[in-house]
């Protein structure tokens, strides 16, 4: 399946010292299947030399996120409720817990955004609230 869509990642960190978005534009691929919602993309930005497939999974109010290659992860968000996740990175793995507040989609047949709005504690730590933001279009045929 070729790339079907341009899009664009934001993540802002509210606790970060800097507080400026990360972004990310690229290309990727977009599907229904089972009544839910995928996104398919690589980002090279994470690690410098090690790219890392993101897929993102839409059903209804619950989205997961697994990361493989740079950075290996399976986020889980669900609206009102914590979630316990192991984060390896290439210092060794850290234990990450997310409370979703929010999550907002929306679908057309030429675009889809998402919107997650979830706290987030690392290693006991608070890290704030979050946003994890995607907005894509569909390429040309």
């Amino acid at each position: 399946m070729e790339d079907n869509i341009r899009l664009t990642v934001i993540g802002i960190q509210s606790n970060a010292e800097d507080n400026d978005p990360i972004e990310l534009q690229t290309t990727g691929k977009w599907f229904n299947k089972n009544n839910k919602e995928h996104i398919i993309y690589t980002d090279h930005q994470l690690i410098d030399t090690q790219p890392t497939k993101t897929r993102v999974s839409i059903d209804g109010s619950n989205v997961s996120v697994i990361r493989s290659g740079g950075i290996n992860t399976h986020l889980v968000f669900e609206q009102g409720v914590s979630h316990i996740i192991p984060y390896e990175t290439s210092f060794g793995i850290l234990e990450m817990v997310s409370y979703t507040k929010e999550i907002s989609l929306t679908v057309t047949k030429t675009t889809i955004e998402l919107k997650v709005i979830y706290n987030l504690e690392i290693n006991h730590t608070d890290m704030g609230e979050n946003i994890f933001h995607i907005s894509a279009t569909r390429l040309d045929d």
